[in-house]
Order: structure tokens, then C-alpha cells, then sequence
């Protein structure tokens, strides 16, 4: 069964138009998870990398208060309903990082409110809309 807007042109018919894709504002801070399931969707995780390295320029910056000299930088591929929608990139600092890939299935949001205690209340993101690199291709 195909479920979307129906679409009438007059002397031609009516159609069936594609699922409404996801969209939203980004005035309130929520998960990415609950991004895609406020929009019906299943929310769900694919190649969640790890790696730890020292902050660049800009992220001495943003983190100039907590005194931190590495980041944990968490690559994944978030899916809906199990389609490929996102490829994101996550820099945390390094001790809240998880340790391993299975420990973040799906919310960042969560599992630092789970782990550690901490309830993010601002988050500073950056949306780039760019034609896939060939890797980030191959995730997706």
C-alpha cells in the first residue's frame, strides 16, 4: 500500500504523491532519534565509528571552559524507518565519549542523560547540505 498526498491535475487525474520527507525546525534541542520519530518514522543506527583526537581551532573555542584537551568524535549513519536519511558527526568531550560503538544504538541525548548524568540543554550544530564524498557516499 502506498501512503502519501493525493495530487489532482485537473483533465489529468489523481495521483499519489511520495511520503512527506522529514523536516522540522531546529528551535527546540531534541535527539536526532526523536527527530525521525516525531515524523512516524523508526528511528535506527548504522556504522557508528570512535575516535578520540585533540580539539581543532574551533572546538578549543567552543569548549574553552571545560578545560579539555581531547574530544570523542562519533561518526554514524541514522536511518528511518532503515533507509539511510543522515550521515552525522558528533564531538563530545572525551571522557563522556563512549567507549565502545554498541553503547550508543541511538540517542546521544539519551545515553549522556543515561551514562553520565548530563542533560544537554545546548548544543551548538552546524547542518551542511554537500554532495556526498565518495566514503560518506558508500555509508549512505
Amino acid at each position: 500500500m502506498t501512503r502519501g498526498m493525493l495530487r489532482r491535475r485537473h483533465g489529468v487525474g489523481t495521483f499519489v504523491g511520495a511520503r512527506e520527507q522529514i523536516s522540522g525546525g531546529l528551535e527546540t534541542l531534541i535527539s536526532i532519534t526523536q527527530w525521525i520519530e516525531n515524523h512516524g518514522y523508526r528511528a535506527g543506527t548504522q556504522g557508528t565509528e570512535l575516535m578520540r583526537r585533540s580539539l581543532s581551532a574551533t572546538e578549543q573555542e567552543v569548549f574553552q571552559h571545560w578545560n579539555i584537551s581531547t574530544v570523542g568524535e562519533i561518526h554514524r549513519v541514522r536511518t528511518a524507518d532503515g533507509k539511510p536519511v543522515l550521515f552525522s558527526i558528533d564531538i563530545i568531550p572525551d571522557k563522556f565519549a563512549p567507549a565502545l560503538a554498541d553503547e550508543l544504538d541511538n540517542s546521544l541525548l539519551e545515553y549522556l542523560e543515561k551514562q553520565w548524568g548530563q542533560v544537554v540543554i545546548m548544543a551548538r550544530t552546524t547542518i551542511d547540505v554537500t554532495i556526498a564524498t565518495s566514503e560518506i557516499a558508500t555509508k549512505l
